[in-house]
C-alpha cells in the first residue's frame, strides 16, 4: 500500500521503491532497540500491546489525514532535484519518512513486546521467539498474496490504507477487553484515547486525485504558485479532469480528459488517444510496410488499443496478440475505440492479461512482428522489457526475416541512456534502424536479416488503406517521401553506437539504463531528437534506403512538424516555392492566419498535402477569400467535413452572414462526435468563433449552445467546449442558459474570479441548491487574493463581466 500510494510523489522507480523498503526496515530495528532501552526489568501487560496498536493505527492515519497537503509538500521539495539528485533523494526521503517510519518503528517495538508478553521464562524464549516469528511469517504471506490480488484491486489503495488501520484499531479493542480482567482500568485510559482519535481520524477524506494522478514524482508539477488562489484552481483542475479510475493488480490508473482521453498510471501520462497517436499508429505501420508478408505480429501493451487496432486493419496481418500486464487497461482501450478501430471486437485480435517476458519464453507461436511499447522504462519493474535478455527472448520468437519494433522516448532521458539501449538493441539484432515517429519518440527498427526497402511494394501499401489514413490524418504527409520523413539513421549508425557503447549495455542484473532514466526525471537534458538528427547527418547516415527527392522529403518533414504544431520556417533550402510554405506553416503555426495566408498566396500551385490545405483553406476564409470554398470541397472529398465546416463558417462570418457562419458550426460541432481526427487548432478555433458570434449576434447563442451539449469525440477540446457554452450563455439568454452550462463544472469548479462571480449570480437567479456555496466561494476567493490579482480583478472592465 505505501508503495502503491507513494508512486506518483515519488515517481514509482526502483529508489523509491528501496527508500520506503530501507525506512521500514529501519524503523522495525529502530523500534525493538527503543523497546530494549524502555522496557528493560519492566512486566508487560496486554493494555501495553493495546496502546501500540492504537499509536501504530493512529500513526498509520495522521499522513493519510493530511491528504493532499502531503502531495503539495512533495510538489514543493520536487525542484531539489534540478540541482542533484542526491537533493532529489534527500526530499523524497522526508515524504517518505513522514508516511513510513513512525508506524515502522511501532511495528518493531511490537515484536518484543509479544515475546515478552508469552512469558514462559528463559527455557521457554526459543520456543516463543519461533511461534511469534513463524505467525509472523504467515501473515505477511497471506497479506502479501490477499492484498496484492484481493484487497488493493477491490479496496483500492487508500481503502486498504483505512482498512489496516481499522484491524489495528479493532486489535487494540479487543486486546484491551480480554485483558480487562488482568490490569488496573487505568491502563486502559491511554490506549483508549489512542484508539479514539484513531477512528475520528479513520473517517478522514484522505489523498485526492492531486496526489494520486499527478505527475509529482516525475518533475511534471508546478512547484511555486501566485498564491492560494492559484494552488487551489491547479488543484480543482485536477480532481475534475478525473472521469475515471481503478486500482489495479499493477498500478493506480485513471483517465483523464480535460483535453482529451489520455489515460494515466500512478499520475503519470502513459498514452493519449491523439496527442501519442503519431507514436501509437504509425509505430506498428512502419513495421507492416517494411516486412514482405507480415501475417502474424505481436503488439506489447494495449494502452488505447491504437497500435493493434491500427495494426490489424493491414490488410497482410492474419492473427494479432496483444499482451498486457494490467487488466484495468482494458477500459482505457475501451473508451477510445473511436481512434482504435473498436480493437477488442475484431476477431483478428486476441488478448493476453500477463507478463510479456513470460509470453515470449513459454508461447510456441512465432511472428513476422514483435512491437514492444510498455510504460517508461524508468519504473520499477519495466526495465525487465528493455534489457538485453527481453530482446533475446524477442529474437527467437521471430521468423528469420521478422522483424523486432521497440518504442523509445527521447525526452527526460541523457545521450548515455540513449545510447546504451541503441547498443543494446544492437547488440542483438545486427540490422537496426532508427525512425522518429513523434517530435519526443524514436522507433527502432531491428532485425536479423538486412532490411529489405522495395520501392514498388512500399509506394503500394502506402497507397492502400490503412497506411494512407495513418500517413494523412496522423504525420499529415502522403506517399513515399512522407513515409521516409520519420527515417534518422540506418545499420551503419547503428553499429557505430555499438562499438562506442562497449559494455554499457542494458542487462537484467545490471540495470543503468533504467537508473539512469530514474535519475534524470523532470530535468531539462541535452538529448533531443534534433541533435540526433545533426550527429547523423555530419556523419554522412541519414539519406533513405531507397532514393527521394532531398527537397521533397524536407517538405515532408516540414508538413509533418506543421501537423503537430510545431513548424518552424528553418534555413533556406535553395528553392523559393518550399521556402514560402515552409514559412506558411511556421505562421499557420503560431496563429497568424493572415500573415499564413499571405504567404500561401505566393505559392504557383494549389495546396496538395492535408495539412496545407488546412493551412490555406483557414488562412484564406480569415480574408473571405474565394478560394477558401474550394479547400473546403477537397476537405470533404478526403473525409474532413469537420474542417470543411470550420472554414466555411469562418468566411461567412467574415463576410457578415452571422446565422450562416453559426449553422456550419453546428454542423461542424455534430460531427466532431465521430469524428475523433479534426485538427486540433481548427477545433480550438471553432468555439473561438462560436464564443464571438453569440456576443455579436446573442440571438444565435441557443442554437450554438444547444450544438455544444454533446461531447466530441474522445473528449477533444472538452473544458474548452464547455467553457465555450458558458461564454455563449453569458452572451445570451443567461438566467435561461446558465444553469445547464455550469452543471457540467461541479462540484470542483474553475477557480477563476470570472468563473465563481458568473455562477454565483446564475445560482442566485435560479434558486439553485449551490447557491449559498457559490455565494461563499466567491466571497473566499476574494479573501485570498493577492495585492496584484486585486488590480488585475478591478481592471476588468464590469460589463465583461455581465450576461
Amino acid at each position: 500500500v505505501w508503495h502503491r500510494m507513494l508512486a506518483s510523489l515519488l515517481g514509482g522507480t526502483t529508489y523509491a521503491f528501496g527508500l520506503i523498503l530501507a525506512l521500514a526496515l529501519l524503523g522495525i530495528g529502530g523500534g525493538g532497540l527503543l523497546y530494549g532501552r524502555l522496557q528493560r526489568g519492566a512486566t508487560p501487560a496486554p493494555a501495553a500491546f493495546a496502546l501500540t496498536c492504537a499509536v501504530e493505527a493512529l500513526l498509520l492515519l495522521v499522513p493519510f489525514a493530511l491528504g493532499d497537503r502531503l502531495a503539495l509538500l512533495a510538489m514543493l521539495l520536487r525542484p531539489l532535484g534540478d540541482v542533484s539528485f542526491a537533493l532529489l533523494a534527500g526530499a523524497w526521503t522526508v515524504v517518505a519518512g513522514i508516511v513510513v517510519l513512525p508506524a515502522s518503528v511501532v511495528a518493531g517495538y511490537q515484536f518484543p513486546l509479544l515475546v515478552a508478553l508469552l512469558g514462559g521464562g528463559r527455557p521457554r524464549l526459543g520456543r516463543e521467539v519461533g511461534e511469534i516469528y513463524a505467525w509472523n511469517t504467515a501473515g505477511a504471506l497471506l497479506g502479501a498474496l490477499a492484498g496484492g490480488f484481493l484487497l488493493l484491486p477491490r479496496l483500492t489503495a487508500p481503502g486498504a490504507w483505512r482498512a489496516a488501520a481499522a484491524l489495528l484499531l479493532a486489535l487494540a479493542l479487543a486486546t484491551l477487553w480480554l485483558g480487562r480482567r488482568r490490569a488496573p482500568k487505568r491502563r486502559a485510559v491511554a490506549p483508549a484515547l489512542a484508539a479514539a482519535a484513531g477512528l475520528l481520524l479513520l473517517v478522514a477524506p484522505g489523498p485526492s486525485a492531486v496526489w494520486r494522478h499527478t505527475p509529482i514524482g516525475a518533475g511534471g508539477m508546478p512547484s511555486r504558485f501566485a498564491g492560494p488562489n492559484e494552488l487551489r484552481a491547479m488543484m480543482q483542475a485536477v480532481r475534475r479532469a478525473i472521469v475515471w479510475q481503478a486500482e489495479g493488480r499493477e498500478a493506480s490508473l485513471a483517465i483523464h480528459a480535460l483535453d482529451e482521453v489520455s489515460f494515466l498510471i500512478d499520475g503519470k501520462a502513459d498514452g493519449s488517444a491523439l496527442k501519442d497517436a503519431p507514436t501509437q499508429v504509425m509505430s506498428g505501420l512502419i513495421g507492416a510496410a517494411l516486412h514482405p508478408e507480415p501475417r502474424r505480429a505481436l503488439v506489447i501493451g494495449l494502452g488505447t488499443g491504437s497500435s493493434a487496432g491500427w495494426l490489424a486493419r493491414a490488410a497482410p496481418v492474419e492473427r494479432l496478440d496483444v499482451v498486457e500486464l494490467e487488466p484495468a487497461v482494458v477500459e482505457v482501450a475501451r473508451r477510445c475505440a473511436a481512434v482504435n478501430h473498436r480493437v477488442l471486437d475484431d476477431p483478428k485480435v486476441r488478448l493476453w492479461i500477463g507478463d510479456a517476458r513470460e509470453h515470449l519464453l513459454a508461447t510456441r507461436e512465432r511472428y513476422d512482428l514483435i512491437f514492444s511499447e510498455p510504460s517508461n522504462p524508468y519504473r520499477a519493474g519495466v526495465a525487465s522489457l528493455f534489457s538485453r535478455g527481453f530482446y533475446r527472448a524477442a529474437a527467437a520468437r521471430l521468423e528469420d526475416d521478422g522483424l523486432f519494433l521497440q518504442w523509445l522516448q527521447a525526452y527526460d532521458v541523457d545521450p548515455q541512456a540513449v545510447r546504451s539501449l541503441i547498443a543494446t538493441v544492437a547488440g542483438v539484432f545486427p540490422h537496426l534502424e532508427i525512425w522518429q515517429v513523434q517530435s519526443d519518440d524514436l522507433l527502432l527498427v531491428a532485425a536479423r536479416r538486412p532490411l529489405v526497402h522495395d520501392r514498388a511494394r512500399l509506394e503500394a501499401r502506402l497507397a492502400a488503406s490503412p497506411w494512407r489514413e495513418a500517413l494523412r490524418d496522423v504525420w499529415g504527409v502522403e506517399g513515399i517521401e512522407g513515409f521516409y520523413a520519420g527515417y534518422v539513421a540506418g545499420p551503419a549508425f547503428a553499429r557505430a553506437v555499438l562499438r562506442a557503447a562497449g559494455d554499457d549495455l542494458a542487462t537484467d542484473d545490471r540495470p543503468r539504463f533504467e537508473l539512469r532514466l530514474a535519475r534524470s526525471l523532470g530535468r531539462d537534458l541535452e538529448f533531443s531528437v534534433g541533435r540526433l538528427r545533426t550527429l547523423v547527418r555530419l556523419r554522412g547516415e541519414d539519406r533513405p534506403p531507397v532514393g527521394v527527392d532531398p527537397l521533397l522529403l524536407l517538405d515532408r518533414r516540414s508538413a509533418r512538424d506543421a501537423m503537430w504544431g510545431r513548424a518552424a520556417a528553418g534555413d533556406g533550402s535553395g528553392d523559393d516555392e518550399l521556402d514560402w510554405r515552409r514559412m506558411a506553416r511556421a505562421a499557420y503555426a503560431r496563429g497568424e492566419l493572415i500573415q499564413a495566408g499571405r504567404l500561401w498566396s505566393r505559392q504557383g500551385a494549389e495546396p496538395e498535402l492535408l495539412i496545407d490545405r488546412l493551412l490555406a483553406g483557414e488562412a484564406w476564409a480569415e480574408t473571405a477569400d474565394p478560394r477558401a470554398a474550394s479547400i473546403a470541397e477537397l476537405l470533404v472529398a478526403s473525409q474532413h467535413p469537420v474542417e470543411a465546416a470550420a472554414i466555411n463558417a469562418r468566411a461567412l462570418a467574415r463576410r457578415g452572414d452571422a446565422a450562416g457562419a453559426a449553422g456550419e458550426l453546428a454542423r461542424g460541432f455534430a460531427l466532431l462526435a465521430g469524428h475523433p481526427w479534426s485538427h486540433r487548432p481548427v477545433v480550438e478555433r471553432m468555439l473561438d468563433l462560436a464564443a464571438d458570434l453569440a456576443r455579436s449576434s446573442p440571438a444565435l447563442g441557443p442554437g450554438l449552445h444547444a450544438a455544444l451539449a454533446r461531447p466530441f469525440a474522445v473528449h477533444l477540446a472538452d473544458d474548452l467546449r464547455l467553457r465555450t457554452r458558458l461564454e455563449i450563455a453569458r452572451a445570451g439568454d443567461f438566467p435561461r442558459l446558465c444553469g445547464d452550462a455550469l452543471e457540467p463544472f461541479e462540484p470542483h469548479v474553475p477557480w477563476e474570479e470570472a468563473f465563481l462571480d458568473a455562477r454565483a449570480r446564475c445560482y442566485r437567479a435560479t434558486g439553485h441548491p449551490l447557491a449559498r456555496q457559490a455565494r461563499a466561494d466567491l466571497e473566499a476567493f476574494r479573501r485570498r487574493a493577492t495585492p496584484d490579482m486585486i488590480d488585475q480583478i478591478d481592471a476588468i472592465d464590469p460589463p465583461a463581466l455581465e450576461p
